[in-house]
């Protein structure tokens, strides 16, 4: 029902979360953010039962309503079900070669990235440093776009192109991809985390401009 991987389950999982409240809400399901809060989009203490009654049908779980509001989004609520319904457990000992459980899916997910930089700006894969930013290697919004649209298709994940830009270089990302793929700290002892910019000048807002959609930037300036 799952599919037969992590990823797999995880794209299932946020679809169907998304289907829920857009049926409940009316939003399309194309405006839905997996960030946004679901008090964020007007969900209330009925439509949050509503909501936990068809998740409920949906994975077989027992769950609170109070579950709507501590894992208040639906990238959080999606690793909640992933644990809930012990997911990782049931994947981590299929397809042993593919993004998993194992130290080599870190590998996996930095030689997939590389290759479609690679691809993309033409530079020769040796000469990618993980440390580089993506705006140094040339990437501007239409390659994001097209790196973001290739390691979506090859982790079946949905991806904002906004995270090319919040998670900067190959190290940043990859560590960023192995978290939405559910991995666990100790898989990922060679990557450091996403360090988190408290705050940002005007003219460095400004600077990526270029490289944003309206709707990220109206966002990002939001948080600022």
């Amino acid at each position: 029902q799952w599919g037969n991987s992590l990823a797999s389950a995880t794209k299932k999982l946020k679809d169907l979360l998304k289907g829920h409240i857009s049926s409940i809400t009316k939003i399309p399901t194309a405006r839905i953010k997996e960030d946004d809060t679901f008090k964020s989009m007007g969900i209330d203490s009925m439509m949050a039962l509503q909501l936990k009654n068809k998740i409920q049908a949906d994975t077989g779980l027992n769950i609170a309503v109070s579950s709507i509001w501590t894992h208040a989004t639906i990238q959080k609520y999606v690793a909640f079900l992933i644990t809930e319904m012990k997911l990782e457990e049931q994947f981590s000992s299929q397809n042993s070669g593919s993004v998993g459980s194992s130290a080599s899916s870190i590998k996996n997910i930095k030689d997939k990235l590389k290759q479609h930089i690679a691809s993309i700006t033409k530079i020769q894969i040796a000469r990618l440093k993980e440390s580089d930013t993506f705006k140094s290697m040339g990437i501007d919004s239409m390659q994001a776009l097209q790196l973001k649209n290739k390691l979506q298709a090859d982790f079946g994940l949905n991806l904002a192109v906004s995270s090319i830009w919040t998670h900067p270089t190959i190290e940043k990302y990859t560590a960023f991809l192995a978290a939405e793929l559910g991995l666990s700290a100790k898989e990922e002892e060679d990557i450091q985390p996403t360090k988190v910019v408290d705050s940002k000048t005007s003219e460095e807002i400004n600077k990526e401009v270029d490289y944003q959609s309206l709707d990220d930037l109206m966002k990002e300036l939001d948080e600022y």
